[in-house]
């Protein structure tokens, strides 16, 4: 006697509809797992950036002094008749070019007094001087459009704000000198009041960049309520 052995399979309707479930599995999970990625990249560059820049200003101090005494103002700088070299760059190359690993910095034009600086790990900074030197870190400067603007860029997401101040107070994280995020507030309280800078993360004004100082507070990390989508 011959045993028949009858051998089962998936009809062609099966495979469709199985082959359908997982396609709307991964077009819901997907983007969570992007942007999932993306937040942890950027809270690991933010936390390198703070920790690169703290350390080049402590190397700068112990050659050029606390930065109580650092140049920041035009006034402290003789310009040259074209303007080539702002105040900014010499302030720059004063002071931190010498302790970062860079690739190149730019000016965009003569009328634009703030430096872009490329950093070897892809990522940039630009900075610009005042009262403060003011530190706009970008995660990814392909964005930046032909004139190196941050305009076309999200505050938050593309650029994250910092500030280098000689004395204490002012828009300023922790309320002392060195190198902190910027916040809308100088009020210590409000600086240090997770409430207020959420808040003011979702509505950040042109100057006080509070959302760098949120992620900072809650230990370099993006939190589920981080205002700032993905």
């Amino acid at each position: 006697m011959k045993l028949i052995i009858k051998r089962k399979g998936f009809t062609l309707a099966e495979v469709l509809i199985t082959l359908g479930i997982i396609g709307i599995v991964a077009s819901m999970t997907l983007p969570a797992l992007t942007a999932k990625y993306r937040k942890r990249v950027i809270e690991t560059r933010l936390k390198k950036f703070y920790t690169v820049m703290t350390q080049a200003i402590i190397l700068s101090e112990e050659d050029n002094g606390p930065t109580t005494d650092w140049q920041l103002k035009a006034a402290d700088y003789e310009l040259d008749e074209n303007n080539e070299i702002s105040e900014t760059a010499l302030f720059y190359n004063k002071y931190l070019a010498k302790y970062l690993k860079t690739i190149t910095q730019k000016r965009a034009n003569l009328s634009d007094k703030s430096l872009l600086v490329y950093l070897n790990d892809g990522t940039a900074f630009k900075v610009s001087t005042g009262d403060c030197a003011d530190f706009r870190y970008i995660i990814k400067p392909s964005k930046l459009d032909k004139t190196y603007l941050i305009s076309n860029l999200t505050k938050g997401r593309d650029y994250f704000t910092f500030r280098l101040c000689p004395s204490a107070g002012g828009y300023y994280a922790g309320g002392t000198t060195g190198f902190a995020p910027s916040v809308n507030s100088t009020n210590k309280k409000d600086r240090e009041d997770r409430d207020f800078l959420l808040k003011n993360c979702k509505t950040p004004p042109a100057d006080g960049e509070t959302c760098t100082a949120l992620i900072m507070h809650d230990g370099w990390e993006i939190k589920a309520d981080y205002p700032v989508k993905y």
